[in-house]
Formats: structure tokens, sequence, C-alpha cells
């Protein structure tokens, strides 16, 4: 079964205080401490996912409904959504982490079975993209790239990598020599 989330208060350099959450992957979210309503949503949302007796779309209807403080309201249908605001959230994906939690036990998945398919090294993607080890780091922060940590290492979905579309910056083109 996979081990519970664990959120540890921390110090940030700024005086005020981080949690920080473990992904099922193995990745830590540090984020500021929520207000109030938020960690006590989160709180609720904890307690579901790790009930055995909850289903995963009890989970997914708690995290991506209404009650969600992160998520946008809709101004007339009362309904909640996903926007570009709590894609940027760090809570928001506490509460993707909780979803595949509740999906892995209610499928009878270990973390070492799901883990399985992330073979590719941080290093190999970047070979592979022709890019630095940070843009991949950047990619996977940024939720662009799925990774699973493993004794210390970052590996990532080898067919993700080869799909994966690297951006690049606006840089002038050199003008041809004559």
């Amino acid at each position: 079964m996979p081990t519970p989330p664990r959120r540890h208060p921390k110090p940030s350099k700024s005086g005020s205080m981080l949690s920080e959450h473990v992904e099922i992957t193995g990745l830590r979210i540090r984020f500021p401490e929520p207000e109030r309503a938020t960690r006590q949503f989160l709180r609720k949302l904890e307690a579901l996912a790790a009930d055995a007796n909850a289903s995963a779309a009890d989970v997914r209807a708690l995290a991506f409904g209404p009650e969600n403080p992160v998520l946008a309201k809709h101004p007339t249908l009362g309904g909640a959504y996903v926007d570009a605001d709590s894609i940027r959230n760090p809570i928001y994906w506490v509460c993707v982490d909780l979803v595949m939690r509740a999906e892995a036990r209610t499928a009878r998945i270990t973390p070492e079975l799901a883990s399985a398919p992330f073979t590719t090294t941080v290093t190999e993607a970047a070979s592979r993209l022709g890019v630095y080890q940070h843009a991949i780091q950047h990619a996977i922060a940024g939720h662009s790239l799925h990774a699973w940590m493993l004794d210390g290492r970052c590996y990532l979905l080898p067919d993700e990598v080869a799909r994966y579309g690297v951006r690049k910056r606006n840089r002038a083109k050199k003008k041809p020599k004559r």
C-alpha cells in the first residue's frame, strides 16, 4: 500500500512557515502554510484519502469539487473548475497526489509497481532532447514531465520524454556569413 503523505512545516528564508508534502512518487511539494480554510480542507481530503472504505471516486469528487478553495468557482453554476491559477497553486498538486494515492489503494497497486515504467534518468532525457539537465528538472517541477523518485534519483517515462516538445527561447537568428 502507498505510504501516507507527510507534511512538515518548516520556516522559509523569509521566516514564514513552509509546508512540505511528499508525493506518492517521492517528489516533494513545498508551499507556504495555507490559510485556515485551506488547511481544514486538506485535512478533510487527507483523511478521506486514507480511509480504506472511501473509494477513489469519493476522493476525486472532494478534491475537484466546489469545497476545494484552490479551484475557481463558476459564477452561475455553483461548481468548481481548474483554471491557470489553480494549476500554479502547489496545493492543487497535493490534491492530485491524494487522488492518485486513493486510486492506487483502490486498484491495489503498490508504489513499486507504479514506478516500474519510469526508467529514463534526467541525464538520459536531457541527452535525448538536446537540452541541459536543469531544463528537464524545470519541466518536472512545472509538471510538464512526470517523474518518480527512486533511491534519490528522478526517473521519467521514456515515451513521455520522446513526445516532449522542447520549447526554445526567442533567440535572434544568426545572420549568414558572406
